[in-house]
């Protein structure tokens, strides 16, 4: 055999294994890089493309996601896993001596001629990523004081980052039940798809996405814990940071892709669980007292048509969180076909809240889930046309 052939694959072999070698220590020392870089610069490099588009979202100048906290100051529950820290000042936000997003107090006993109407969820809940005052619930306080002018109206956000619906039942049974309601509202469903697409059920107390451990003292992120050592906690989709080479980067996607869908619940499970916490939930309050799901929109499942930057998101977080959005879409296709039924017999007024944001031809998410300010303003829009009548047939 010629030894010309063998010389040729010997340097070709050769010449990859040194261009391999200089993207290795090319990307080292890139990474090496970044980790010069201050907390505060980490954090606007995780926003950088956010931040430049998504003031498309906002009314009011200068905002954008990302300048305000996204989650709040926690200390540790033996329900929950975390609550907000009581009377603390954050980025953007204030809570109450409850841990509730107020700058107001729950008076014990309730005033004479106070309406309180106390809103649960998750981080679109929370009024996540605006300012205090940009949320819906002061715009709602506001539209229901003007309705409502003899009574002192409280909207209270009772609401934590990444809670799920059986977190909500937890707050309603524990707290919001005792501290005479004249409503409550769950502005939810978007945060049980996702436990469902991970491949856990809000019911299993193995989704320790709530570990206590992992959140005390964070303002910005989760970080995944798992009690139980007998099944390993999905750490999240792959991130282009953690791999060496871009090869490997979207091997590892198209691998985690495969595996979350061999776990995933059924859509129909996912559907079940949440409305069996709600009936559980509305149980623990007096029959009489107005009880409302608003389904929180969702961008994979919007009637809404997309703007340049709601298109964007659309497929940035396609990449980022592979097939999610067709396994949100379904669920929620099933939550429109049976919510109503399952649920208002149980004396639970059902509103989808896509219906607000639907006409806006501008910009109202900020990702796939959170608002604007422009956004927040349409959601309370909505839930005061809901809340009027319920509140004045009591």
């Amino acid at each position: 055999m010629s030894k010309k052939p063998l010389l040729n694959a010997a340097l070709m072999i050769g010449s990859i294994a040194i261009a391999l070698a200089v993207a290795e220590v090319g990307l080292r020392g890139y990474r090496k890089m970044q980790h010069r870089y201050s907390a505060e610069h980490a954090q606007e490099r995780a926003h950088g493309w956010i931040l430049e588009k998504s003031q498309d979202a906002f009314d009011r100048e200068g905002d954008y996601y990302g300048r305000w906290d996204e989650f709040a100051k926690m200390r540790y529950s033996g329900y929950l896993g975390y609550w907000p820290a009581s009377d603390f000042t954050g980025n953007g936000y204030v809570t109450n001596d409850h841990g509730f997003r107020n700058d107001v107090d729950v008076a014990n006993p309730k005033g004479a001629d106070e309406l309180r109407v106390f809103v649960t969820g998750g981080s679109t809940a929370w009024g996540a990523g605006v300012r205090q005052e940009d949320t819906y619930a002061v715009a709602l306080e506001r539209t229901l004081s003007e309705r409502f002018p003899s009574k002192e109206v409280h909207v209270f956000i009772a609401a934590v980052g990444a809670y799920l619906s059986t977190h909500e039942r937890i707050v309603v049974t524990n707290k919001i039940a005792r501290l005479e309601p004249d409503a409550v509202v769950h502005l939810s469903g978007w945060n049980d798809p996702y436990a469902g697409y991970r491949g856990y059920s809000v019911m299993d107390d193995r989704w320790d996405y709530t570990s206590s451990a992992a959140v005390l003292g964070t303002y910005h992120r989760l970080f995944v814990y798992d009690a139980d050592s007998a099944r390993m906690m999905d750490p999240g989709p792959p991130k282009p940071e953690e791999h060496t080479l871009a090869m490997f980067f979207f091997l590892d996607q198209i691998y985690y892709a495969k595996r979350l869908e061999a776990g995933r619940r059924p859509h129909q499970a996912v559907v079940d669980d949440f409305v069996e916490n709600l009936r559980l939930a509305k149980a623990a309050v007096a029959s009489e007292i107005p009880y409302v799901l608003a389904l929180q929109p969702t961008l994979y499942a919007t009637k809404k048509k997309l703007t340049e930057w709601e298109e964007i998101l659309l497929t940035k977080n396609e990449a980022a969180t592979p097939a999610y959005g067709q396994y949100n879409a379904r669920v929620y296709a099933l939550y429109r076909e049976q919510l109503t039924g399952a649920l208002e017999p149980k004396g639970i007024v059902v509103t989808d809240l896509d219906a607000a944001i639907a006409p806006e031809e501008r910009s109202v998410f900020t990702d796939h889930v959170h608002f604007g300010d422009r956004g927040n303003r349409l959601l309370a829009a909505q839930l005061a046309e809901v809340l009027t009548p319920l509140l004045q047939a009591r």
